[in-house]
């Protein structure tokens, strides 16, 4: 999944900036496992589905766009990525 329209994913020529086995979004109040920051300052990442105590965000999701701009990957694919993906690597988000 991808940003919705009034919070959508940036386009543009990106890279792994870190990794963090589960972030966490203060502002959300979200965790969100196998982070993988694409900014520097961390605003923007591709990570797994996000959740809140026993609450997750619905795999019923993927493929639509309904995040803060973040990437979401769903179960499995999260971890796959994260193990394959090497800080620096770069990330191109096209439109």
């Amino acid at each position: 999944s991808t940003g919705k329209w009034s919070t959508p994913t940036p386009v543009g020529t990106f890279a792994i900036h870190n990794k963090i086995r589960v972030a966490y979004s203060a502002r959300y109040g979200l965790y969100m496992p196998y982070w993988m920051a694409i900014v520097a300052n961390g605003e923007y990442g591709i990570h797994g589905l996000p959740y809140r105590g026993n609450w997750i965000e619905g795999e019923s999701h993927i493929g639509t766009p309904v995040s803060h701009g973040c990437i979401r990957l769903g179960p499995g694919n999260d971890v796959t990525v994260n193990n394959w993906a090497e800080i620096g690597i770069p990330v191109f988000i096209h439109k």
